[in-house]
């Protein structure tokens, strides 16, 4: 293998496509590294909607049963699209390829490593399937163990019936909007959510470092904004003052807390890692033991109707990671 940088092959999950890795694709560009994404066959600009899904309001009956028209590309059409790709890129330039795999993706990039072991240095599993010889996805996802998954009660109709692990991003109905954000998107931190549960735990006494790596642009009522906060408020922002989060603390600055309720608080500093990465990190002493919540300082007034108000004019979003120091 030579000694230039790595390049990165991305394959996608289910329900998304190439655009998937649009914000890390220009980061990992910009260090040298050669960068390609393709969409899957059936998937993405290779992919066709059933007929059902684009009459609405959505005839839940007839989504049931129409059989997927992409039920035809195999796992082995995936794995040659992805080794072709690979060939293609690495045929003129010797360069490691790094593989990373994304969800059902995981499937995708283990066949392609076991295909061509000598062209591939490293695979990457985000969050990704990585099944014993001979499982399926869909065996997997009936398995015991995905008893307490969120995902496959999402499903509008029986996978084996129609070829497809069929959800509808379009729906109206909130229960089921909601239930579709936690279930593929629940670790990302939303500047407009009023307390974000991060699932992370800390114990009494340990140093923590936090990390926020901001994949939306940060903003306040369209006030370009970031995990520094800002300290000077508009004519609209100053009625709001007494009634913000932290009053000495800047606008937007994000704000830790260890429980689900209560004022055990953190405003640690947050510093990028340089001026353009959108890594920011800062550290903190953990008081008591419990679960991490984040939210961004701004008006909060404790009336039902004003409650959640002020957040929703914010805009952005983040992953949350913690690192015991």
């Amino acid at each position: 293998m030579s000694n230039a940088n790595p390049m990165f092959v991305f394959v996608h999950g289910a329900w998304h496509d190439a655009a998937t890795w649009c914000l890390v694709t220009p980061l990992l560009e910009a260090r040298g590294h050669v960068v390609r994404a393709l969409d899957l066959p059936g998937a993405g600009r290779n992919a066709e909607a059933p007929v059902s899904y684009g009459r609405r309001p959505l005839d839940l009956a007839a989504f049931a049963i129409e059989r997927s028209p992409n039920a035809e590309p195999s796992q082995q059409d995936r794995t040659r699209a992805v080794v072709a790709l690979i060939d293609e890129v690495t045929r003129n330039e010797a360069r490691p390829v790094v593989l990373v795999g994304h969800s059902l993706g995981g499937l995708t990039a283990s066949a392609v490593a076991e295909s061509i072991p000598e062209c591939v240095s490293a695979v990457v599993y985000l969050t990704a399937f990585l099944l014993p010889p001979g499982m399926t996805a869909l065996t997997m996802i009936e398995h015991p163990t995905m008893t307490d998954s969120l995902v496959p009660p999402l499903f509008l109709a029986d996978p084996g019936l129609v070829q497809a692990m069929r959800i509808d991003p379009r729906s109206d109905r909130p229960d089921y909007v909601q239930r579709t954000k936690s279930a593929l998107y629940g670790d990302v931190f939303r500047t407009k959510d009023l307390c974000y549960p991060t699932g992370l735990k800390v114990t009494h006494g340990e140093t923590y470092q936090v990390s926020l790596a901001v994949n939306e642009a940060w903003s306040d009522r369209g006030i370009p904004a970031s995990p520094e906060g800002f300290a000077r408020s508009t004519w609209m922002q100053l009625a709001g003052v007494p009634f913000k989060r932290l009053i000495w603390s800047n606008w937007f600055a994000p704000i830790v807390r260890v429980g689900g309720s209560g004022l055990d608080e953190y405003f640690p500093h947050f510093t990028r890692e340089s001026e353009t990465s959108n890594l920011w990190t800062a550290k903190f002493v953990a008081r008591k033991d419990g679960e991490v919540f984040v939210y961004v300082n701004d008006t909060s007034i404790f009336l039902p109707w004003l409650l959640t108000y002020f957040y929703e004019n914010n805009a952005g979003t983040a992953v949350v990671s913690l690192k015991k120091m």
